[in-house]
């Protein structure tokens, strides 16, 4: 093969390599590339809002000393009763459990008179109801006076002082005396009930009368 010839075929091989290099290639005409997918980012949850709260200073106050070493730790003590305030409450009681149904109030009488008190009360006790005959100075009829056991009171004029006297309370033109809320039979000068023994019938009448 001569020179020229061989030029020629060079030229010629050339040319079609040129032309199939700008053709899309049959491999490629009906396949797209197989990419590989991205992988999902995980999806990041939102984050909470923060609420913003205005606040206030504190004022701080400096703390009292503590009055003993209970309340140091924060323990709060009770005080107990004084013993004024014992005093009064058991005394309270005592008056309360002293009252019974039908009362016998004592004055500063004594001897024969005291004695016919005393054995009233000892019969009104035995025939009627529980019965007491009790002196005016032990009294307090603040008290005495309010006991629901109470039904009733006898008394003669002279027992009837100092506080006892305040509680008395009459009803004109009805003939009736209480001591608080209490019915009241008041005697008159017991003397007259050991002068005159007839009269004795008559009181005793008028206990079941006022009962």
């Amino acid at each position: 093969m001569n020179s020229s010839a061989y030029r020629e075929l060079i030229t010629s091989a050339l040319s079609h390599a040129r032309e199939q290099a700008l053709r899309k290639p049959a491999f490629f005409a009906h396949r797209t590339l197989d990419l590989p997918k991205p992988e999902p980012q995980p999806i990041k949850a939102p984050e909470p809002k923060k609420a913003s709260i205005a606040l206030e200073p504190i004022q701080r106050t400096a703390p009292s000393a503590p009055s003993s070493k209970l309340e140091a730790l924060g323990i709060t003590t009770i005080q107990p009763p004084s013993d004024q305030m014992a005093k009064h409450v058991k005394e309270s009681w005592r008056q309360l459990s002293l009252a019974p149904v039908i009362a016998v109030i004592l004055g500063p009488e004594s001897g024969l008179v005291k004695e016919l008190l005393i054995n009233l009360s000892k019969a009104i006790n035995t025939l009627i109801a529980p019965c007491r005959a009790i002196p005016a100075s032990k009294i307090d009829p603040s008290v005495f006076l309010t006991a629901a056991e109470l039904k009733l009171v006898i008394a003669p004029d002279t027992a009837l002082t100092g506080q006892l006297l305040t509680y008395l309370k009459e009803i004109p033109g009805q003939s009736k005396r209480f001591l608080n809320d209490k019915p009241l039979l008041l005697l008159p000068d017991p003397n007259i009930y050991l002068k005159d023994p007839m009269l004795k019938s008559a009181l005793w009448k008028s206990v079941l009368h006022s009962f």
